[in-house]
Parts: C-alpha cells; structure tokens; sequence
C-alpha cells in the first residue's frame, strides 16, 4: 500500500478490531434482521401459500419462502449500513473499534453510497467468507476486493498534525515569495 507510506496516521486495521467490530454489528442487528424475517414470513406466507402433495415439496417451498423472508427483512439493514458507510465510513461497530472503510485510491475521498452498497451485499452474500481473506498480506476481504476499499485504523491527531504541517509549510512559502503584478 503505497499511500499507507505517505499518509501518516492510517494504518490497516488489526483481526481483532475487525473481528470486534463485526461482533458489535451482529449484534445491535441480528435482533433487527429476525424480527423483520419473522414479519416478513407472515406478510408472505398468506399469498404464497399452495398446498403440494408430495412433502418433500413442502420443504422446499418453505425453504424459498425462508430465503425471500430473509431477503425482505436484511434489505432495510443493508441499505442503514451502507448509508452510514458512505457518510462517515464507519458502522457502530467500526466507531466502537476506532476502525474506517476507506476507498483504496484516496483515503480522504468519501466512500460513496454505491460503493458503500456493492461492498455491503457482497458482505452479505458471502458471510463469513470474508475471513479467509483477512490472510493475505494486505487484510482485505473479498467484499473490499470487489467494492475497492480497504479497512483502516485512523489517528485523528498524526492527521491533524500533519495537515496542520502542510498548511503551515505553504502559507510560509506564500509568505516568502510574494506574487507582484
């Protein structure tokens, strides 16, 4: 990571941050997610109801049924989180762990809310997958492979420093090389 090197104060976040912070998301949503698939499942059981006569149909059936329930219910929490993501780069649980999802290229430009979302239901999709890919070098996983993003740890102070560093440097540049008309 290249720009890892020349911004100080980003470092890329720990296993047991992003572990941490998934844990906390889990569980301020899971509540949230079953609820939704318990209410979903009512409002879609009435109009998908048929009667199959071999029950081993049945099964399947209800196991669509499951699927489109799930599918209603985790909408609403993907699109929260994905909005949140795109705001402020982080969820609760990042903001818990101190940790951000940052674009790959630039750090300090905004995430974007289809980026946000496209790394969201990959998350979603592949579940716990993610955590094979927290292996490689650069601790990325498949849903920050594919949105481009990386997850970060920040120190708000080196960063304020730093930027404070600069705008000193150019206003004394300015200062000593006065531009004349």
């Amino acid at each position: 990571m290249p720009w890892l090197n020349e911004n100080p104060g980003y470092r890329l976040a720990r296993h047991g941050r992003r572990i941490h912070a998934y844990m906390i998301d889990f569980a301020l949503f899971t509540p949230f997610f079953w609820g939704g698939t318990i209410f979903s499942i009512d409002l879609l059981i009435p109009f998908l109801s048929v009667d199959l006569n071999p029950v081993w149909l049945e099964g399947i059936y209800f196991m669509l049924v499951r699927f489109l329930s799930s599918a209603v219910a985790a909408t609403p929490i993907t699109l929260l989180m994905a909005f949140m993501l795109s705001r402020t780069s982080q969820t609760p649980g990042k903001k818990l762990t101190g940790i951000h999802v940052v674009r790959m290229r630039d750090p300090q430009e905004r995430l974007g809310i289809v980026r946000a979302l496209v790394r969201q239901m990959f998350g979603l999709a592949l579940g716990f997958w993610w955590f094979q890919r927290l292996q490689s070098k650069d601790r990325r996983s498949m849903q920050d492979t594919i949105a481009g993003t990386i997850v970060v740890e920040v120190d708000q102070k080196v960063i304020r420093l730093s930027k404070a560093s600069v705008s000193s440097k150019s206003s004394s540049v300015s200062r000593n090389n006065p531009v004349t008309r």
